[in-house]
């Protein structure tokens, strides 16, 4: 419930970049954590609250150790939403003050960028797995030979402006094809191969604009077609903004590259504002403990305290705020997963000095940042 980016894990609230886990809230960029609560970067670790670079430990309190009856007794008082907002303060605290590794690359070979996994040759991408030979991509899952492309995933080859795609080939300025190659400037096509400006097809071949031509008359078709988009500049660059069906302020874009609604509005984007009369007043009083919470919140509309845009709260999540003894949240699922972003770095990359060993790396710490940033090496000495 309300995390982003986690793999193999159960029973887990407000968690980001998270694997192999199981009950736990607030556990940040960690792995094989059980039973935890605020923690970050830990690994294999049990019933630890408050603890940042761990590996291997059980009933660790702000990373001291206790015996299993204090801890137990120390957790079991910071109950409410009130006290837990401030533990959360308390947290982020700590995490500024961290030692962090340059950038989350495992088991890779020759990558720069952030969230990389087992990987070759993968330079300036984000949030990538099991890929090599890939440059200026953010997501991809078995991608090989990729320029300028997003959302890549199940083995898409040789792709240049692609975004959203499974299973292609050789597609170029496309979004959202599927099993496919050979494909040029179209999008929602599936299963198809030998397409030019088309949309929605399925199991076709040489088609263009929708309609359907000979091998002979699709291939001279198309040269005739470039030749007239490298006059007017439209050949070799992706749909043009204006023709976008969406804002801006409502796009994962925007989550990644912030602008304001002026910085927005320069650059062509559309942009939308909340219609204040839409945000009703909130009457009703939250309970600070779940225990004290009755069934008629499910009956009630509430505020978000940061946008003051309305939400609700379901059975189904009543439930499971129950079962993990959390407290109702006091804003919107837009405000909490925009909080959430908020603890990636951004997808860029400075380059500075490990602040041990001063070797040269590229991080997406900026340098300005409080943390302490270190080598791959140094990091793996500090913390193991």
């Amino acid at each position: 419930m309300d995390s982003s980016y986690i793999y193999d894990s159960e029973l887990l609230y407000e968690c980001f970049n998270v694997r192999k886990s199981y009950n736990g809230i607030h556990i940040y960029n960690s792995e094989n954590v059980v039973d935890s609560a605020f923690c970050d970067s830990v690994q294999n670790c049990q019933n630890c609250f408050l603890c940042t670079n761990l590996s291997g430990k059980k009933y660790h309190f702000m990373n001291e150790e206790l015996s299993k009856e204090e801890y137990k007794k120390r957790v079991a008082e910071i109950q409410g939403y009130i006290l837990q907002q401030k533990v959360l303060e308390r947290f982020h605290k700590l995490r500024a003050k961290k030692t962090v590794k340059y950038s989350n690359i495992v088991n890779s070979e020759g990558c720069t960028g952030d969230f990389i996994r087992n990987s070759k040759n993968c330079i300036d991408c984000y949030d990538i797995n099991d890929s090599e030979d890939c440059r200026y991509v953010h997501v991809g899952v078995q991608a090989k030979n990729l320029l300028d492309c997003s959302n890549m995933y199940i083995n898409p080859e040789f792709s240049y402006q692609v975004m959203g795609v499974i299973g292609t080939n050789n597609i170029h300025f496309c979004f959202y094809v599927f099993h496919s190659s050979e494909v040029w400037y179209s999008e929602h096509c599936h299963h198809s191969s030998n397409l030019f400006g088309c949309v929605g097809l399925k199991n076709k071949k040489y088609c263009i604009l929708n309609k359907q031509y000979t091998k002979e008359e699709y291939e001279k078709l198309r040269e005739k077609i470039i030749k007239h988009m490298k006059k007017t500049g439209e050949w070799g660059e992706f749909f043009p903004t204006s023709i976008s069906p969406f804002v801006y302020n409502e796009t994962l874009a925007s989550e990644y590259f912030p602008f304001s609604e002026e910085e927005a509005t320069k650059r062509g984007y559309q942009w939308r504002n909340d219609d204040e009369k839409a945000c009703l007043s909130q009457a009703y009083e939250i309970s600070d403990c779940i225990s004290d919470v009755s069934d008629t919140i499910t009956s009630e509309i509430l505020a978000c305290e940061s946008c003051k845009r309305n939400y609700r709260i379901i059975e189904p999540e009543l439930k499971f705020y129950r079962d993990m003894n959390i407290p109702i949240p006091h804003k919107c699922p837009d405000c909490r997963h925009n909080d959430r972003m908020m603890l990636r770095n951004p997808r860029k990359l400075w380059e500075r000095n490990c602040m041990k060993c001063t070797k040269k790396i590229a991080s997406t710490y900026a340098p300005e940042r409080p943390e302490k940033v270190y080598c791959e090496e140094c990091y793996l000495k500090e913390v193991y």
